[in-house]
C-alpha cells in the first residue's frame, strides 16, 4: 500500500506513471488524500486494467466536482468527497487557533 500524504512536486510533474508504476510490485494499492496532480490518471487506469494495480483510492481530483470517467468508475476504485478535515474537533481546533491569532495580532496594535 502506497499512500499519499505530500504537497505536489514542485515542477508539477506526478510521482505516479507509468514508469513508476513499473517499479511497484504486482497487486500494489495507491491512496492519494494529497493531490491530484500527485498520481497520472491515465498511468493508474493502465495499471488497474494490467492488474499491476489491486486498487486505488482517492478524495481529491483534477476537476471539482469531479466528472466521472473510466478511472473514477472502475471497479477497483473508490472515490470519496475531500471532507477528512471536517470533524467536530478538527473544526473546533482550528476556530481556536484562528481566534487566538486575531487576538495576538489585536495585542500587538
Amino acid at each position: 500500500v502506497i499512500s499519499f500524504h505530500c504537497p505536489p512536486t514542485q515542477d508539477g510533474k506526478p510521482l505516479i506513471t507509468n514508469e513508476s508504476i513499473a517499479k511497484m510490485k504486482p497487486g500494489v494499492y495507491l491512496i492519494n488524500t494529497a493531490r491530484a496532480g500527485l498520481i497520472a490518471e491515465d498511468a493508474v487506469l493502465a495499471g488497474l486494467k494490467s492488474g499491476h494495480i489491486a486498487g486505488f483510492a482517492t478524495d481529491v481530483y483534477a476537476q471539482e466536482p469531479p466528472a466521472m470517467n473510466e478511472l473514477y468508475l472502475h471497479e477497483n476504485v473508490i472515490t470519496t468527497p475531500h471532507i477528512g478535515g471536517f470533524t467536530t474537533e478538527s473544526i473546533e481546533n482550528a476556530t481556536g487557533v484562528a481566534v487566538e491569532n486575531l487576538l495576538q495580532y489585536l495585542q500587538k496594535l
